[in-house]
């Protein structure tokens, strides 16, 4: 059980972090989608950060959304199968967007919890139950690597890489990203680029293995303040998936159910959890999730696991628990009791 402290706070986050619309500062995407050039390397991602949005528009003909409708995880599922079977490895790549009282629309928490610059502090990173901390101190993670500013623009302060090998001989890498506050933006579409499969980056592991993560990992998850509701609908870049191969999808951040389906759609990524309403975002539920996914369990398990870990670190019934994520698509979790 968390300080008591931390607790009171952690409350607080998850009733009001979510509740103001208010556009942050605008943020430039730190890349441009010209199709030649997403292809190459991380390092061209900083040197367009200053890319107008003219030139984020896609440079390919794209399919009308309406034309993208919900579809079953079954391929997903045979794939991730295969892969456990042959002892090839499960790879997460998890995008935390660092809580930030001044460039977030969110009510503010405290000035160190709410600094979208600290690593050493900060509420969604460095507390107990922060992605960081929380993953380093689980002994069934190890942690292999810590990278500090990612990114030539430091848009990524820190990126984390964990190992784990479950009962079903599953080996997951765990990699998490840790951007800065005020670049919520840049979160939001690495995010749905990521989805989309639009760009895959190889990286060297300390013993000298790679994988490769953003659209080459099978698993991506979104972790923090939902910054779809600090834009207009225009403004976040739209990423089509344009290959054969479909993932899987996390989104924690409030009401996340009602944002993230047409990115999830035109990315072709399967939105295995998603917070129903508002809530903390903390590292249990990405942690309860990330247990059942590696064992291939059904994405109805996935979803109670969820709820479960919030409820025994918040203090909630049972029932409430069941309440507070949906799986699968919108239509159908409407149609739903829970």
């Amino acid at each position: 059980m968390m300080p008591f402290h931390y607790l009171i706070l952690f409350l607080a986050t998850s009733l009001y972090a979510c509740n103001s619309a208010v556009k942050a500062e605008e943020v430039t995407a730190p890349y441009s989608t010209n199709t030649n050039l997403i292809a190459i390397h991380d390092t061209l991602i900083a040197q367009d950060s200053d890319v107008s949005k003219n030139q984020l528009q896609q440079s390919t003909t794209l399919t009308k959304d309406d034309k993208y409708t919900p579809f079953e995880r079954t391929s997903i599922e045979a794939k991730l199968k295969e892969k456990v079977a042959t002892g090839k490895p499960l790879v997460v790549h998890l995008f935390v967007p660092l809580c930030d009282n001044e460039h977030q629309g969110i009510v503010p928490t405290t000035a160190s919890l709410g600094n979208g610059f600290s690593l050493r502090s900060n509420l969604y990173w460095a507390t107990t139950n922060g992605i960081k901390r929380y993953f380093k101190e689980k002994k069934a993670w190890k942690l292999l690597q810590s990278i500090k500013d990612v990114y030539k623009d430091s848009v990524v302060l820190e990126r984390v890489i964990f190992k784990r090998t479950y009962p079903n001989k599953a080996t997951v890498y765990l990699v998490a990203d840790a951007y800065r506050g005020d670049k919520m933006l840049a979160t939001l579409n690495h995010f749905s680029r990521a989805m989309s499969n639009t760009y895959t980056k190889n990286i060297r592991l300390p013993d000298s293995s790679k994988i490769s993560i953003h659209g080459g990992a099978d698993l991506v998850v979104f972790n923090g303040h939902n910054g779809l509701l600090d834009f207009t609908e225009d403004i976040p870049t739209k990423f089509y998936n344009t290959t054969k191969s479909q993932k899987d999808m996390v989104a924690i951040a409030c009401f996340a159910n009602e944002y993230f389906e047409i990115e999830a759609l035109r990315a072709q990524a399967y939105p295995i959890v998603r917070a129903k309403s508002t809530l903390h975002p903390g590292a249990f539920v990405i942690s309860a999730i990330l247990d059942d996914w590696a064992m291939l369990k059904p994405v109805e398990d996935m979803r109670l696991s969820a709820g479960k870990a919030y409820c025994d670190i918040h203090d909630c019934s049972i029932e409430t628990s069941k309440n507070l994520f949906y799986k699968g698509w919108r239509p159908e979790n409407l149609s739903t009791d829970y």
